[in-house]
């Protein structure tokens, strides 16, 4: 770039006259462009290194990040202190600068379609929540199917942030309500389960009691 730039200055100065002078601002343009570009890259190459993966210093507001560990590229929307507000697609999320790390701009195509995933997962995750209701009911299924139903629907009702919720097993010989129960147990996120009361299904209905 010096040299680019000494020899722009000597044909200046060997003919000087108001053409040259005149096309001298746009002469200019490029090596301004090569400029920053190298600027870029050292700044990216000039950074803490952390696990073998290069964390950020100055992170500015617009630049292209990933996380030290992570594979996705994001887009850094400000810069407070030591935290940044980074975009991941459409979630935004608050993140400590030492576990970023920058990266190049990604595709358009590549942006787009991650964009579009994760818009879809949102999408899907509102449209569960909505339709979400604090009650299932596993008689009939077998016990594999009905365990399998009931972890999906606790999983839920923790993510929707539900405080109670009711399986309806039915009698029976009490096996399914047992694995039911047994399962519930070893859930750490299931604060106490019981019979529901006589008047609304007895020992045919388990209510649960989330943390």
């Amino acid at each position: 770039l010096r040299r680019e730039l000494d020899e722009l200055k000597k044909n200046v100065i060997e003919d000087a006259d108001s053409s040259v002078v005149d096309k001298l601002p746009k002469a200019l343009a490029p090596l301004r462009h090569k400029s920053r570009r190298v600027n870029e890259n050292a700044r990216i190459a000039g950074n803490d290194t952390i696990k073998g993966k290069t964390a950020v210093k100055d992170l500015q507001p617009g630049d292209y990040v990933k996380m030290i560990d992570g594979s996705m590229t994001g887009k850094v929307l400000s810069v407070n202190g030591k935290k940044a507000e980074v975009a991941f697609g459409s979630l935004r999320t608050i993140v400590d600068t030492v576990k970023l790390r920058l990266t190049s701009k990604p595709k358009e195509s590549a942006l787009s379609s991650s964009m579009t995933i994760s818009s879809a997962t949102s999408e899907e995750s509102r449209k569960r929540q909505l339709n979400f209701k604090n009650e299932i009911d596993v008689r009939g299924m077998r016990a594999d199917e009905a365990l399998q139903a009931v972890t999906y629907f606790i999983d839920d009702a923790i993510q929707f942030s539900a405080a109670k919720v009711r399986i309806l097993h039915g009698t029976g010989h009490g096996i399914l309500k047992t694995l039911i129960r047994e399962q519930l147990r070893a859930n750490g996120a299931v604060r106490h389960f019981e019979d529901e009361d006589v008047r609304f299904g007895g020992a045919g209905i388990t209510v649960v009691d989330l943390e």
